[in-house]
C-alpha cells in the first residue's frame, strides 16, 4: 500500500478512536450513574468536561506541531488519550471520572486535528480529497457501533470497557505513527501567543459552557445571559488582539481566501443545522413518534450508513460537477432532508423514514468531504498548521452550538404552547427552522468561484460553466 495512504489510515485510527468514544459513552451514561450512585444529570459532567477540554486546548494544536514536529504531538496526544481512557475506566467516583475525561479531552483536542495536518504535509494537493475519504470513511463506522457496544458492554460486561476499547486503537496508532509519519516542523515557529490563548480559549471555554448549562437547565436564564455575553466579548477582543499581532494562536487573517472563508463560514451554518437532528430526531421517534429506544437508535444508524455509501463517489462527484456544483447541491439535499423530518406521523411507512436518513447521511458525506479539502486549496503550506486549528475550532464548536439550537428551539415551541413535554407539531415546527439554517449554507457555498478546487482533484478538471 502507498505511504501515504497507510498515514491517511494512521490518522483514522485517532478520529474512530475519538467519534467512537463519544458515541459509546451515551448509552452507558445511566449504567455508570449507578455505579457511582449519582443522577444521570450530574453525569454529563462527564461528557461536559471533555467537550470544554477540546474547545480550550484546540488552538494549541498548529503551534506545537510547528514547534516540536507533527508526528511528536500527534504520537503524544494519542498517547494522551490513551492512558486517560485507562483513566476513565479505573475511576471510582465521578470527581475522578472528569478529570480523566478533562485529560482525555486535552488529547482528543490535539489528535486529529495535528494528524489531518500529518496527512496534508505528506500528500500532493490533487490528492486531498481522496487523502480525505481515506480517513473519514472507518469514522463513519464508529456511529454505528458506539451505541451497540455501548449497551452490549454496560449490559453484558462492565461499563468500565467502553473506555478500555481504546487501549489498542491507540496502541495501533502510535506504533503506525512511528513506522510511516515523518516528522514534519515549520523551521521558523513564531513567539506563543499567551495572551491571544487565554482570550480565545477563555470566550470557547464559556460558550460551550454555556450551552451545555442551557442544554441541562442547570443554570438560570439571567446567568446564562451574562456568561455568553461576556464569552462573546473575550472572542471580540482576541480579533482585535489578532488583527494587530503577526502570529496569532488563531489566524483570522485566513478568512481573507475566498476559498477558506466559505468552507469556514458555510460548514458552520450547515453543520449547526444537521447538528441538531442527533438531539431532536431521537427525542421525536420515541416522544412522538412511539418508537422504544432501540428502535429510535436503529433508525439513526441508517444516517451513518449513508455517510459511509458516499464516500465511494464523492471524489469522483467532486470531480465531474465541481467543488461549487457539488457542495450547494449537497446543502439543499441535506436541508430539504432535515425538513422531510418535519412530515414524519405515526403513520409513515419505516422504509420513508430510512429513505431519507440515507439521504441525509449521503448529502453530509458528500459536503464534509468537499469542505474538509477545499479549506486547503488556497492557504500556503506554511500556514496549514493554522489553518488546521482555526477550522477545527470552529467545527468542533458547530455541533455543539446545533445541538443547543436544536434544544433552545424546542423550549421555545413548548413555552409558546404552555405545554410541560413538547408535542409532535413542536418537533415539526423546529425541524423546519432547523432546515432553514441548513440551507442558508447554500447560499455561502454559492459564492464560491466555479473553479475552486480544480488543484485538489487528480484527473482533467470539470468542463467550464456556461457564464452565469
Amino acid at each position: 500500500m502507498n505511504r501515504k495512504y497507510i498515514i491517511a489510515l494512521t490518522v483514522a485510527c485517532a478520529l474512530f478512536m475519538q467519534v467512537l468514544d463519544t458515541t459509546v459513552l451515551g448509552t452507558a451514561l445511566p449504567t455508570i450513574a449507578m455505579a457511582f450512585g449519582e443522577s444521570v444529570v450530574r453525569l454529563h459532567l462527564a461528557m461536559t468536561a471533555y467537550l470544554l477540554a477540546v474547545v480550550v486546548f484546540m488552538p494549541l494544536s498548529g503551534w506545537l506541531a510547528d514547534r516540536w514536529g507533527a508526528r511528536a504531538i500527534f504520537q503524544g496526544a494519542v498517547g494522551v488519550f490513551t492512558v486517560s481512557s485507562i483513566a476513565c475506566g479505573l475511576a471510582n467516583d465521578l470527581d475522578t471520572l472528569v478529570l480523566a475525561r478533562i485529560a482525555q479531552g486535552a488529547g482528543g483536542a490535539m489528535m486529529v486535528p495535528v494528524g489531518r495536518l500529518v496527512l496534508i504535509r505528506s500528500v500532493p494537493k490533487s490528492e486531498f480529497v481522496r487523502a480525505t475519504v481515506w480517513v473519514t470513511t472507518p469514522a463513519s463506522i464508529a456511529p454505528i457501533l458506539g451505541p451497540v457496544l455501548g449497551g452490549v458492554m454496560s449490559t453484558y460486561a462492565s461499563w468500565r470497557w467502553i473506555f478500555w476499547i481504546n487501549i489498542p486503537v491507540g496502541v495501533i496508532g502510535i506504533l503506525m505513527a512511528a513506522l510511516f509519519m515523518d516528522n514534519s516542523c515549520e523551521n521558523k515557529v513564531t513567539r506563543f501567543d499567551t495572551r491571544g490563548f487565554i482570550l480565545a480559549g477563555s470566550g470557547f471555554f464559556g460558550l460551550v459552557y454555556t450551552l451545555e448549562m442551557f442544554n441541562e437547565g442547570m443554570l438560570s436564564f439571567g446567568v446564562i445571559m451574562i456568561t455568553a455575553l461576556c464569552s462573546i466579548a473575550a472572542i471580540g477582543v482576541y480579533v482585535l488582539h489578532a488583527r494587530r499581532r503577526s502570529d496569532p494562536i488563531v489566524n483570522v487573517a485566513l478568512l481573507a481566501i475566498p476559498t477558506f472563508r466559505a468552507s469556514l463560514v458555510g460548514g458552520t451554518l450547515f453543520r449547526s443545522g444537521v447538528g441538531a437532528t442527533p438531539f431532536l430526531l431521537p427525542l421525536m421517534l420515541q416522544t412522538g413518534l412511539d418508537h422504544d429506544p432501540v428502535q429510535a437508535g436503529g433508525i439513526m444508524t441508517f444516517i451513518a450508513l449513508g455517510a459511509l455509501a458516499m464516500k465511494g463517489f464523492a471524489e469522483r462527484l467532486l470531480r465531474r460537477y465541481g467543488f461549487r456544483k457539488a457542495i450547494c447541491r449537497a446543502a439543499l439535499l441535506g436541508a430539504f432532508m432535515v425538513a422531510a423530518c418535519a412530515f414524519f406521523t405515526r403513520q409513515t411507512p419505516w422504509w420513508i423514514i430510512i429513505v431519507v436518513m440515507l439521504a441525509s447521511g449521503c448529502s453530509r458525506s458528500l459536503l464534509f468531504t468537499g469542505i474538509n479539502a477545499l479549506i486547503y486549496s488556497d492557504v500556503a503550506t506554511k500556514d496549514y498548521g493554522s489553518a488546521t486549528g482555526f477550522f477545527s475550532l470552529i467545527q468542533q464548536f458547530s455541533w455543539l452550538f446545533g445541538i443547543g439550537l436544536g434544544a433552545a428551539a424546542l423550549t421555545l415551541a413548548q413555552t409558546v404552547n404552555d405545554a410541560r413535554t413538547p408535542s409532535l407539531s413542536d418537533f415539526h415546527s423546529v425541524f423546519l427552522g432547523v432546515a432553514l439554517l441548513t440551507a442558508s449554507s447554500a447560499l455561502i457555498f454559492m459564492r464560491i468561484d466555479r473553479t475552486a478546487g480544480h488543484n485538489l482533484i487528480r484527473g482533467r478538471p470539470p468542463e467550464p460553466c456556461r457564464k452565469e
